[in-house]
Parts: structure tokens; C-alpha cells; sequence
């Protein structure tokens, strides 16, 4: 769990990873995977699993009429977010990870 004390150790915190994400730049955008999935924060597994199952066969590149590049694309988005929202313990730390990215760009408006 990351513990941030003041200012300084939120800007140090910025510029490193935490057991392998990255946290993005204040030029870079954070994905939102519950955005991705038309999920809210407070979504069950069960209702993750079903957004990612209508999702994923509206954008699989064989069951779309969308342009293949971006179908790929879109179904790469959708699994993507599906495999870390329905992971517990990847879900928590994305979950730290965007109210942490949410509250700097809230700090710099």
C-alpha cells in the first residue's frame, strides 16, 4: 500500500513503479478500465464478467462489422481491462493507482 505523507513523496512516488505499473506522466492519461467496460467503482465480479462477455463479442474482430484495426484495438482494450479488474489483487492496486492519478490531476487544476 503506498503511504503518501506530503507533497514530495507524492511527486518521487509519480516518477516510479509499484510491482510493475508504471504510473503515467502528468502528460499521460490513465486507461479507466471501469469506462472501458461500463462498469461503476463498486462492481461485482459477477458484473464485471458479464460487461466483459457482451463487450468482448461486440468488438472480437470475427463477430463485428467494425474495421478490423480498430476492432483489434477495441478488444485488446476490453481484455485488458477485464484481466485486471478481475484479478482482486491487481484491482486493488489499479484502483489505488487511479485515485492517486485522479487526486494529481485534481491538485494541478
Amino acid at each position: 500500500m503506498w503511504v503518501h505523507q506530503n507533497q514530495d513523496d507524492r511527486e518521487r512516488m509519480s516518477a516510479q513503479t509499484y510491482e510493475g505499473w508504471a504510473m503515467p506522466t502528468a502528460s499521460e492519461e490513465l486507461q479507466n478500465y471501469y469506462t472501458v467496460l461500463g462498469l461503476s467503482y463498486s462492481a461485482s465480479i459477477v458484473e464485471i464478467r458479464k460487461a466483459y462477455w457482451e463487450f468482448s463479442k461486440r468488438y472480437h474482430p470475427d463477430t463485428t462489422n467494425l474495421p478490423s484495426d480498430l476492432a483489434k484495438e477495441k478488444f485488446q482494450e476490453v481484455k485488458e481491462a477485464y484481466g485486471i479488474l478481475s484479478d482482486p489483487r491487481q484491482r486493488a492496486i489499479y484502483d489505488q493507482q487511479l485515485r492517486f492519478y485522479q487526486q494529481k490531476i485534481y491538485e494541478h487544476q
